[in-house]
């Protein structure tokens, strides 16, 4: 997916989450590869050179995304003879809810997040919150796992969806 796409998709008014991926590290900010963020409204015009600007949310996934903080900060108290970064962004205090991304219209996008609702399981997560379902995603995943297991009309959705999104079960 080209920037360009991206912007386009975000200018549909869909909601649209996103799981960032390895070349995020180039970046300077707080995603780290594996974590999860939701855009927060349009993208404002691309600037003469091509970049558009979105604003970004980690508070939905704020519990998820901990599991992929990194000690990235030095902290100016403790010496560390190795000279080691120590702190995550949030222990050093560089963590906020929300922030801004900037990104070109020609560039690819693969290497530095997915949109998640391309995802089967989670087009499945959106669906069962669109019915009302009050389940945390992590949640929704647990029970998702225990009825594949157990109930053969949600393994048959559950494949449906898979081969429908083009990935092999």
């Amino acid at each position: 997916m080209l920037g360009r796409d991206f912007y386009n998709l975000l200018r549909t008014g869909q909601q649209v989450s996103i799981e960032f991926r390895q070349d995020c590290l180039n970046w300077e900010g707080y995603e780290e590869p594996g974590m999860r963020a939701r855009i927060c409204g349009a993208p404002r015009e691309p600037n003469s050179d091509g970049v558009f600007q979105v604003s970004i949310s980690f508070k939905e996934f704020d519990e998820f995304n901990k599991q992929f903080e990194s000690s990235n900060y030095y902290d100016t108290n403790y010496y560390d003879r190795n000279r080691q970064p120590t702190l995550t962004a949030r222990e050093a205090g560089y963590y906020t809810e929300t922030t801004k991304m900037y990104l070109g219209m020609d560039d690819p996008m693969d290497g530095y997040f997915v949109v998640l609702d391309d995802l089967p399981l989670y087009a499945l997560y959106q669906q069962h919150i669109q019915d009302g379902g009050t389940k945390s995603y992590v949640q929704f995943l647990e029970w998702l796992v225990s009825a594949v297991i157990v109930d053969s009309q949600v393994r048959e959705k559950v494949l449906d969806s898979f081969s429908n999104s083009g990935i092999k079960s």
